[in-house]
């Protein structure tokens, strides 16, 4: 199905109502694919139209400020506005092309930009314990695919040697995803992961951030929540995972959620995770949130050489998985109550 997509652009051309017909009447005879997958390949060809039709208008700009150079005032022509007047377009429209179905495949593109193998690719994709893990690597082959269409794009304007390289690096991940698809479907193929290293930002009094806030500011009733979650990065499974890109100041931490509790944290190596905080958060532009992520990263750069070189020695690795230890049994421990309901808030 996928091939469809990359027959369509062969001559550059927009991929028009008839082809859109066909290719709706073979997704809907097809009983390989869920809905939402289905879904995913017309949001490319929509996108992939939108972002022709932005190159048209940028070309015939140029074309238009080259015949306004040229001409005087009494022999001035008039342009065809339609050619370049940007068509509206509609908040539902601009929601499709924007949201991709409301999937953020952000991180696991973080995770893939430098892997060429199947060893190395099926460490970090989604597995069957990911919620949404199909719509999630469909939703990745996508991306890759649109990449890939605008590559074989610009290649027939340039046959640059660079973005030849690029198109042979998109289609093996492709290859690679679509393989690891077709095998992860297969039940007579089991899938065993090593489980990923956790360390915990501290102190410069070397107090654990993270058992601070479970100890001070999280209610005892949301103490499995906390549990899971950090389960969840410890086994890859990065429940709800989002990056936090919106601030500068905090670019390459990422957060994962389970109703309102948070956990953040960032990747150090293949396989290492640094874990910054849990909270309860609220809403998202609070300014009081946004500080307090801004301090756990401070924290954490102001070591950040120091933690890049202990993740080397297996005695400081160590060190961690006994914190770790501690602080499950802490949520595992207490009773359900014993703390105030009342719990600290970052968002309010």
């Amino acid at each position: 199905m996928e091939n469809i997509l990359i027959n369509c652009v062969d001559n550059n051309k927009f991929i028009t109502e008839d082809i859109i017909s066909k290719l709706n009447e073979y997704l809907d005879g097809e009983t390989e694919y869920t809905i939402s997958q289905k879904n995913n390949v017309l949001v490319s060809i929509y996108n992939y139209n939108n972002r022709l039709y932005k190159q048209m208008k940028s070309d015939n700009k140029k074309i238009q400020n080259l015949i306004k150079n040229r001409q005087n005032v009494s022999s001035k022509i008039e342009l065809d506005q339609e050619i370049y007047t940007p068509v509206k377009t509609s908040k539902k429209e601009e929601v499709l092309e924007d949201q991709s179905l409301k999937i953020d495949i952000s991180f696991y593109l973080e995770l893939l930009k430098d892997i060429n193998t199947y060893e190395e690719l099926i460490k970090d994709l989604p597995d069957k314990q990911t919620d949404n893990y199909q719509d999630i690597i469909n939703a990745i082959l996508v991306y890759y695919y649109g990449e890939l269409m605008t590559i074989q794009m610009m290649l027939k304007e340039d046959n640059d040697e660079e973005l030849l390289n690029d198109k042979k690096i998109y289609q093996n991940k492709i290859n690679l995803i679509k393989k690891y698809r077709e095998e992860l479907n297969n039940p007579q193929i089991k899938f065993e992961r090593e489980d990923n290293v956790l360390v915990f930002l501290t102190t410069q009094s070397g107090n654990v951030c993270v058992k601070n806030d479970i100890e001070k500011d999280i209610d005892s009733n949301q103490y499995d929540d906390v549990k899971d979650l950090l389960e969840s990065l410890k086994k890859g499974i990065f429940k709800k995972v989002k990056p936090l890109n919106n601030n500068n100041t905090i670019n390459g931490m990422y957060q994962v959620r389970k109703g309102s509790i948070r956990v953040t944290f960032k990747r150090l190596s293949s396989n290492i995770y640094i874990v910054f905080a849990t909270f309860y958060k609220d809403f998202q532009t609070s300014h009081q949130y946004k500080n307090y992520l801004e301090t756990r990263y401070s924290t954490y750069l102001s070591s950040s050489d120091i933690i890049n070189e202990q993740i080397k020695d297996k005695e400081f690795l160590n060190k961690n998985e006994e914190i770790y230890s501690e602080i499950k049994n802490i949520l595992s421990t207490t009773k359900k109550g014993d703390k105030s309901a009342k719990v600290k808030k970052y968002g309010e």
